[in-house]
């Protein structure tokens, strides 16, 4: 039976054998070349979303290391901070990220709904007050997360920025 098969295709005219050859390479190909494409195009953006979210850590790091030298000088050095804790509240990552500072002991210092909390037990907490400076990956409600943070050790801050890493691999 199985020679049957390979007979009928010998058989096939050379119109048929190369329109057998087209479909092949007008089909398989393609997906091929375009699953490779997808996973070089997720892995360039995921790089990217680190570099942006270690920017945006950087920039606040300098921004707080500004406001603690104005606020060194003013008479309500408390104020001065609040209003850098304010900004940090309202900087939004992504759709759904944000930023947040928590302390070394992990208590959030600035959050957009849990201020004052303790987040100490999640074990990517741990590792970022571990670290102190970085990048983490880590699933959070059934999604990756992706969390850039610094140290600004006058402070005790750690200052973090993330959001759902398929934020950021979503179309434009």
């Amino acid at each position: 039976m199985k020679n049957l098969h390979i007979k009928n295709y010998l058989n096939f005219g050379i119109g048929k054998k190369i329109l057998a050859l087209c479909l092949v390479f007008c089909i398989i190909l393609p997906i091929l070349v375009g699953g490779i494409a997808y996973y070089i195009a997720i892995g360039v953006m995921n790089q990217e979303t680190k570099i942006n979210l270690i920017n945006q850590v950087s920039s606040t790091k300098i921004l707080t290391s500004n406001i603690d030298k104005i606020s060194q000088k003013s008479q309500d050095k408390n104020a001065v901070i609040e209003i850098l804790k304010q900004q940090i509240r309202d900087t939004s990552v992504g759709t759904t990220g944000y930023m947040y500072v928590l302390n070394s002991e992990g208590i959030l210092q600035a959050h957009p709904n849990l201020e004052g909390e303790s987040v100490a037990q999640y074990d990517f907490i741990q590792e970022i007050l571990k670290e102190k400076e970085g990048y983490i990956k880590y699933v959070w409600e059934g999604r990756d997360k992706v969390v850039a943070y610094a140290y600004y050790e006058p402070f005790d801050w750690i200052i973090a920025s993330g959001s759902y890493l398929d934020e950021f691999e979503r179309p434009l």
